[in-house]
């Protein structure tokens, strides 16, 4: 069941910065469609996509396909010591 606060406090206990798309933004705007997920739009800067990934995994966040209906791991990116562009694909790429 989709625990949006939960959630919420997560990204929030990491510093992660992002806005919420999708029906929930619609709905906390006042749309009256119901929804069972959360899409959120994280900021691409290096810092906050190394505080997401760490609070995905704080959540044990899974991708699930539909290889993998039970969702399988992310491997997200850890901190580099030099400055570098991060591909968010990159930050949230499936492992097997």
């Amino acid at each position: 069941m989709l625990q949006p606060h939960e959630i919420f406090r997560v990204l929030s206990r990491h510093g992660v910065k992002y806005v919420v798309i999708g029906n929930l933004g619609a709905t906390l705007y006042g749309s009256p469609l119901v929804t069972g997920d959360l899409d959120v739009c994280p900021s691409r800067d290096e810092g906050n996509l190394v505080a997401l990934a760490a609070a995905l995994r704080a959540m044990d966040a899974r991708i699930r396909t539909a290889d993998t209906p039970d969702g399988g791991l992310l491997a997200c990116i850890q901190p580099a010591r030099r400055a570098l562009r991060v591909d968010p694909a990159d930050a949230l790429r499936q492992t097997t």
